[in-house]
This record gives structure tokens, C-alpha cells and sequence, in this order.
């Protein structure tokens, strides 16, 4: 991808978040959680998996449809599943058993991220594994198997 559309691509990222969160707060008082996670997971799994199709069908202009379908993926998260898991730590009963869950989830998530932030650049490279858009293939199965 060229500078300028990489550039590109970064503020529309930015400007999704800024909108989505806004959005998500004003409909979180208006919908309920399943609705929010049905929506989100459902979202995620099929950007994910047009991203996966997209990669084995390969071609010039694949990479400007990869981009806009993790846009897709960045405004189905912060608008559905980012807010509405911090609201639901909070409202766990008993205030020790709070504090254990954040800093169990947080482990996790540090953990996870670790993991996931060394995998991923080696599977784009082309110089490494070099699955390009594929990566989101099976990438969409935990997204499907949540929405089912």
C-alpha cells in the first residue's frame, strides 16, 4: 500500500473510533447487551471472512478491499463489543471478586496481545510466511462460532 493510503487509512481508523464510541454510548442506553454482541460478533465474522476470500483471490486492487473491511471490523467493534465489556466489569457484584476479574481479564489480554503481536507480522510479511489477506480465514471461526 502507498504511503499516502496507509496515511489515509490511519485517520479513517481514527475517525471510526471517535464516531463509534459516540454512537455506542448514545445506544447503550437503548439496546441490551445480546443485541450489542450479536451485532458485533456478526460484523466481525464476516468482514473476517471477505478478508479471507479476498486474500486467496489475490490481484492488484486487494489491498484498498482488505483495508475497508478492517474499517468495517474497527466500527463493528467499537461500536458493539468494546464499550459494552467495560460496563459489564463494572457491575459485578461484590467488589473483590471485581478487582480479581479486571486483573484476570487484563493478564489475558496482555498476554494474548504478546502473543498475537508476533504472530501476525510474520503471517503479512512477504518475506516471512507471506499469507497476506488468508490470515483472516481462520481467523473468523472463533468470530462464527461466538455468533452462533
Amino acid at each position: 500500500m502507498v504511503e499516502t493510503m496507509a496515511f489515509n487509512y490511519s485517520m479513517a481508523i481514527q475517525s471510526i473510533n471517535i464516531f463509534a464510541t459516540g454512537t455506542a454510548v448514545y445506544l447503550m442506553g437503548r439496546l441490551n447487551r445480546r443485541t450489542f454482541y450479536l451485532f458485533g460478533t456478526s460484523t466481525i465474522c464476516v468482514a473476517q471472512v471477505i478478508i479471507g476470500i479476498l486474500g486467496v483471490v489475490g490481484g492488484t486492487n486487494v489491498a484498498a478491499g482488505i483495508a475497508g473491511m478492517m474499517i468495517v471490523i474497527n466500527l463493528g467493534f467499537k461500536l458493539s463489543l468494546g464499550p459494552a465489556c467495560y460496563t459489564m466489569i463494572s457491575e459485578m457484584p461484590n467488589s473483590r471478586l471485581r478487582a480479581y476479574t479486571i486483573v484476570l481479564a487484563r493478564g489475558s489480554y496482555i498476554l494474548v496481545s504478546v502473543v498475537t503481536n508476533q504472530i501476525i507480522p510474520r503471517q503479512l510479511s512477504t518475506t516471512a510466511w507471506n499469507w497476506g489477506g488468508k490470515v483472516n480465514t481462520p481467523g473468523s471461526y472463533p468470530s462464527l462460532r461466538l455468533t452462533i
